[in-house]
């Protein structure tokens, strides 16, 4: 019994030896099986312990720059839609603090982006003196609209004849018309639609009106940029008299 008390000994003393040599021997070990078996223990503000694990560290948060005065409380009124001029396109905004109205050049200086085709347009505002940083606002350029210039009666049905666009007017600009026929002046009863592709057509006859009966009729340009539809104000209002 004495003998196996003994040799009981000297292993345990052999292993607290050991486990006192480990950092010397292998400190990189050591301490990379300390970071992942040990927790940090940290008090919460509620007074609960938390354990806090190695890279468990809260990264900091990136804050916006704050807008300035000019950002945040000019305001541009609205620009009426214009109509495509072959030229870049240029709409005075009014931009106003409150109920004072800004003064251009003074308080501020404009630039327009995508303002001469058929599409969206933008007034891009900048403040200057004591005025900082940028606002914006957007305007749509249509299509130039045409006239009618014939119709043509026939059994129930009309022949729309019109004003082709010059061959300038490519079909970036106007890719089609829309005409539209009515039995009365505010095109509520009786109501017909076509729509005519090409840009460099003139004229469409308009099947399954109702015979003997006069029809009031107007047409207007579209263009489709973007996968958005722009028109242009309906022409002046023409009259036809289908056969019965």
């Amino acid at each position: 019994m004495k003998t196996k008390a003994k040799n009981l000994v000297v292993m345990v003393l052999a292993a607290v030896i050991f486990l006192t040599m480990l950092p010397m021997v292998c400190p990189q070990k050591a301490m990379a099986d300390t970071n992942t078996l040990t927790a940090v223990r940290a008090l919460s503000e509620d007074g609960d312990s938390t354990e806090i694990q190695p890279g468990d560290e809260e990264e900091p948060v990136s804050e916006e720059p704050a807008k300035s005065e000019f950002e945040e409380k000019a305001v541009i009124s609205s620009i009426s839609k214009k109509e495509y001029t072959g030229k870049a396109i240029k709409p005075e905004p009014v931009v106003k603090i409150g109920k004072k109205t800004l003064k251009k050049d003074k308080d501020y200086k404009v630039s327009y982006k995508n303002n001469k085709n058929v599409g969206t347009a933008t007034v891009v505002v900048e403040g200057t003196g004591k005025y900082s940083g940028t606002i914006t606002k957007t305007f749509k350029i249509n299509p130039k609209g045409t006239t009618i210039k014939a119709t043509v009666s026939l059994r129930k049905s009309a022949i729309i004849n019109w004003n082709r666009q010059a061959k300038k007017m490519s079909k970036k600009r106007v890719t089609g018309y829309q005409i539209q026929l009515a039995t009365n002046k505010k095109f509520t009863k009786n109501v017909k639609k076509v729509k005519v592709e090409g840009y460099q057509k003139a004229a469409q006859m308009v099947k399954k009106l109702k015979g003997g009966k006069k029809y009031f009729v107007r047409i207007r340009t579209y263009s489709t940029v973007d996968k958005k539809t722009y028109y242009s104000k309906w022409s002046p209002v023409k009259t036809v008299n289908t056969l019965a």
